[in-house]
């Protein structure tokens, strides 16, 4: 096929059209009385055999695409690739026809009737022409002859319900799922078994030699499942490093993703992820993956560190950023994060100035590095070096001049307040700078959102900077105050947790902003936990789009008012319970580092010990590189 015609959009016409052309029109020439290549007997022969053989043709390449790779039979069945489908039909069917007619011209009653009979099995192709299309991957005669070989095993039952029936209520909301994995963790090792099987056999692309789709969507929902149970799903470890290989990918990332929850850190499978890192469509979750392990093996950070100045680049790249995401665990690999810095790729350098950041103040052997880096550095690259000095504190002192006179020369706007928090963090006698930086960037902040009618990260990163400074921005308080009745829910909650940081005598406004952020204005507090919470509860749950600034909200109002704290403890038990539900839906936010201490003295009591797992989680995203504003 000549791949060229493949690359533009919309398609008319590809390849197979121009070989379908010339081939036919070959033919159509060899049977015309022009050509003295063929006696005329053996002529008759070949043309008799043609329209049937073009119809057996048409069924096999075009509707079952037998002849076609995977990539090229999901491109056929997609919006545009359906239209150069279309026309290699109407090429088929028309050479097709034209072969029967010259049939039905050649001389003898039998010649004739067998060319009207040609005739006829093409006619139904024409009539209906716009709804013919090629068939779907699990509805072709392939797929059936191999269900007949062979059939589906039979599936394990709980409370009369199948396993597909409780995998595919998982990734659902925690009434669902928490019932669902409880069924399969009681079918003991028959359950997983079955999901091990249903996840080889599942819905997918697949290649000869490959074992069969099912016409079912178990795949994913076997993969949900054994993503939720953890190390439960260790046996299915094999098959999922067996799986990084498959043709297919969402099967590549669903097991990768899997053997990062199975929590196996045996040579094989951190080996398997390593090389998955340098496949572009697994990286993503393999990264994500060996971040995980990381905690458990810290022997895997040196093995990162070793990938991330290979040869090959882009898995050198997903090791740094698997690196920005093992956190503070990375300082044994601080040297080589270093060395990235000074010496490494361009793309690498930012994820290694991410993982410098995230080791916080034993990161001081790094400062020399981050501040020559910044000569060079684009403005996202220097943002995150700001960053990563503030996050180092008092041991980055040498970097003062340079962060004095960055807050003054740096064009690049939105990086000021991480110069500005970065000063405070080092040298609290920097406020004389901080504070006029913090009153810039609030104004310049509200100029815009009037001119556009939208916030900047540094407007609200000015108003966390107020709360981290704590009573010395007192002079703050009027406009924070005035932003507790801003129609934006990100300052209202960035306000609320600031001023009472600033002016703890302000607490009475801050927490009824809180409250109202949370959705507990017209709820007692003291409800919490009781039958009638559950309304609350049912009705906060359908506020998507406010989860994760609940959660910060919870947090800050836990810390302001300890009276509350047993209801409030419950309050974020019970959002917590759909975590995994949620933060699929939107990234985590700054501000729900408020909420760490609140998330610890759940992972630490044991009356909530259900979601323990859900506390680490969110711990481990809002303390990692997902929680700041780089």
């Amino acid at each position: 096929m000549l791949a060229c015609y493949m690359c533009s959009d919309p398609l008319f016409f590809d390849g197979r059209s121009l070989l379908l052309v010339a081939g036919f029109g070959l033919l159509a020439f060899a049977m015309s009385p022009a050509c003295r290549w063929l006696k005329p007997g053996a002529k008759l022969r070949v043309l008799m055999v043609l329209p049937a053989g073009i119809l057996l043709f048409w069924f096999l390449s075009q509707r079952e695409l037998l002849l076609t790779g995977p990539m090229m039979s999901s491109f056929y069945r997609s919006l545009w690739g359906l239209t150069a489908w279309k026309l290699n039909s109407a090429i088929v069917i028309a050479f097709g026809i034209g072969f029967a007619v010259r049939i039905l011209r050649t001389a003898g009653l039998r010649n004739r009737i067998y060319g009207a009979f040609c005739i006829l099995a093409f006619l139904p192709l024409l009539l209906w022409f716009k709804a013919i299309e090629p068939v779907n991957p699990t509805s072709g005669w392939r797929y059936r002859v191999d269900a007949r070989m062979h059939p589906p095993v039979n599936e394990p039952f709980v409370g009369e319900k199948s396993l597909t029936y409780w995998a595919g209520r998982v990734d659902d909301l925690a009434d669902e799922s928490e019932p669902a994995l409880s069924a399969i963790r009681s079918m003991g090792p028959d359950g997983v078994n079955a999901l091990i099987r249903a996840f080889r056999t599942g819905e997918g692309n697949w290649e000869i030699g490959e074992l069969r789709p099912q016409s079912w969507d178990i795949r994913r929902h076997a993969a949900e499942a054994l993503i939720k149970l953890g190390p439960h799903s260790s046996p299915a470890v094999p098959l999922m490093i067996e799986s990084l290989h498959s043709s297919d990918r969402t099967t590549r990332e669903q097991a990768a993703e899997i053997l990062g929850a199975a929590g196996d850190v045996s040579p094989p499978v951190i080996h398997a992820l390593i090389l998955a890192l340098g496949d572009e469509d697994t990286a993503y979750h393999a990264m994500k993956s060996l971040a995980r392990l990381a905690e458990k093996n810290p022997a895997i950070v040196r093995q990162l560190a070793a990938t991330g100045s290979g040869p090959k680049p882009k898995a050198a790249y997903w090791a740094m950023v698997a690196l920005s995401e093992v956190g503070p665990a990375s300082q044994p690999v601080l040297a080589d994060l270093v060395e990235c810095v000074q010496q490494g790729p361009r793309e690498s350098r930012q994820p290694a100035v991410q993982a410098i950041a995230l080791i916080g103040t034993n990161a001081a052997a790094a400062v020399p590095a981050l501040t020559g880096a910044l000569k060079d550095s684009d403005e996202w690259a220097r943002k995150c070096i700001y960053i990563a000095l503030g996050r180092i504190g008092p041991s980055a002192g040498n970097a003062l001049p340079i962060l004095r006179s960055a807050l003054t020369n740096e064009s690049y706007l939105p990086a000021r307040m991480d110069i500005a928090r970065a000063l405070w963090r080092i040298d609290r006698d920097q406020i004389a700078l901080v504070l006029p930086a913090i009153r810039q960037s609030l104004d310049e902040g509200e100029r815009q959102l009037q001119r556009e009618g939208r916030l900047s990260f540094d407007y609200l990163s000015a108003v966390d900077l107020i709360g981290e400074v704590g009573p010395p921005a007192i002079s703050f308080v009027t406009h924070l105050q005035q932003c507790l009745e801003s129609g934006e829910s990100d300052v209202q909650l960035n306000a609320a947790w600031a001023l009472w940081r600033v002016s703890p005598e302000e607490a009475p406004a801050s927490q009824a902003a809180l409250r109202r952020l949370i959705g507990l204005e017209n709820d007692p507090q003291e409800r919490i936990g009781l039958d009638d919470w559950g309304r609350v509860l049912s009705d906060l749950k359908r506020k998507r789009e406010s989860f994760h600034p609940r959660i910060a909200a919870v947090g800050a109002l836990w810390q302001m008012d300890e009276k509350a704290r047993p209801a409030l403890t419950t309050a974020l038990a019970e959002l917590l319970r759909d975590w995994d539900f949620f933060t699929s839906m939107k990234r985590i936010t700054p501000e729900e580092i408020a909420a760490v201490p609140l998330l610890t003295a759940i992972e630490n009591d044991s009356a909530h010990a259900k979601v323990h797992e859900a506390a680490r989680k969110a711990k481990r995203e809002i303390l990692g590189s997902a929680g700041e504003r780089w």
